[in-house]
């Protein structure tokens, strides 16, 4: 499927009432956004690195399933207090100044994975990559984008 010209940092949001394996690939440098067995709901960044944009995106799905394409400003979760939770994938504006945060995720036992950028320096990456559980304090310079990936319930607030 392609999408009108992105020139930007975008958030998608992807969601199917699957029953076999789904699959959201697009064509930028994130590759595969998605790749679940049954229904699914999530939102995942693209366009992150600069002039690497997004043209099309690949929807392999046995079900109804809705991909709404918007700005940050537009699709990502607000936390402006510094506090975000939730269970699934995200892409969260977490507010406030702190500069570290302690990361929980429980109920999952799939891979756990947080990338932050800092809003102001755009410096950041990958700040935890688990499988199942976690609890942890990492550094995070607030306010940020950060991204979410998990199977479980996740909390993030300032350490």
């Amino acid at each position: 499927m392609r999408i009108p010209e992105l020139t930007d940092l975008a958030v998608v949001k992807f969601t199917c009432r699957c029953s076999s394996n789904t699959v959201l690939r697009s064509d930028g440098p994130e590759g595969l956004l998605v790749n679940e067995i049954g229904s699914y709901s999530g939102k995942r960044w693209i366009n992150l690195e600069d002039g690497a944009l997004t043209t099309q995106f690949e929807v392999e799905a046995t079900g109804s399933w809705t991909l709404t394409i918007g700005s940050v400003d537009q699709m990502a979760t607000k936390a402006l207090s510094g506090k975000a939770s939730g269970k699934g994938d995200n892409v969260i504006v977490l507010g406030g100044d702190a500069t570290a945060v302690k990361i929980t995720h429980s109920r999952g036992s799939s891979n756990f994975v947080v990338h932050a950028y800092s809003l102001e320096t755009a410096e950041g990456g990958l700040l935890v990559n688990e499988i199942g559980g976690y609890s942890g304090v990492r550094p995070l310079t607030a306010p940020a984008l950060v991204q979410v990936t998990a199977d479980g319930n996740w909390t993030i607030a300032p350490a």
